[in-house]
């Protein structure tokens, strides 16, 4: 589906906006935006989130994503979004970009924005939404797994640039064989 929003900024200029990628043809999502993978929240850019709410259905978005369409906020490029349910319903989490990850949860009889800091392992205003243990949990987790995967990554791109002659004459030496 594409739909045409208006810039902002700058009359007179449209962008066309498909909502499948998402995708956008402003400068700053193809500059920051269009390496990430299909589906990914971070690829939506500021007219991406203003096509959502054009094309909002009559009784809002399903679950957290309402939340997070109505808030009218563009999420940063360098952070990774994941799902956890907690009590039956989906949280919504970010991790990357800083030490801030944004939470969509349901609390309090609704879903909500929050806050959590990862570095001094605390929620912002000491306002955390229901399940708040099971969403730092699954933070804590995400994290460690992008690490790992980027100490992998980093581990292949060394040994791409590694000759693996020496590996051999090393395990010749130690085992008397290769």
């Amino acid at each position: 589906m594409t739909i045409r929003v208006e810039s902002q900024s700058e009359s007179d200029v449209v962008y066309s906006v498909d909502l499948t990628g998402p995708s956008c043809d402003c400068p700053a999502w193809e500059r920051s935006r269009s390496h990430l993978p299909r589906g990914s929240l971070s690829r939506c850019c500021k007219h991406v989130i203003d096509a959502l709410h054009r094309v909002r259905p009559r009784g809002g978005w399903p679950g957290w994503l309402d939340t997070f369409v109505e808030y009218g906020w563009q999420p940063n490029s360098a952070k990774e979004w994941f799902v956890v349910d907690i009590r039956e319903r989906a949280a919504l989490f970010s991790i990357g970009g800083n030490d801030w990850c944004d939470v969509f949860a349901f609390s309090g009889g609704i879903y909500q924005r929050f806050g959590y800091n990862v570095v001094e392992s605390r929620w912002s205003y000491e306002n955390e939404p229901t399940g708040a243990r099971k969403i730092e949990d699954a933070i804590v987790a995400a994290q460690l797994h992008a690490s790992l995967d980027r100490e992998y990554a980093a581990a292949q791109r060394d040994d791409a640039r590694v000759d693996p002659r020496p590996r051999i004459g090393f395990l010749r030496r130690i085992f008397g064989r290769s």
